[in-house]
């Protein structure tokens, strides 16, 4: 139970340094980095994807 208690203090200190670090945005700061973390995730996404389908490959021309 202290153990959890820990942690969440010391994720919470990580949020509050977080916090006093970040510059304040416009909204349209905020909307083309959101727009950039998006696409980001969805090319990794996609790569993840394409090596998935490309192992299957293999694995179907083994058997």
């Amino acid at each position: 139970m202290e153990d959890e208690t820990l942690y969440d203090k010391d994720k919470f200190d990580a949020v509050l340094r977080r916090m006093v670090n970040m510059k304040p945005m416009t909204v349209k700061e905020l909307s083309a980095k959101l727009k950039v973390e998006k696409a980001a995730k969805a090319t990794k996404e996609a790569e993840a994807l394409r090596a998935k389908i490309a192992e299957r490959r293999v694995q179907k021309m083994d058997k």
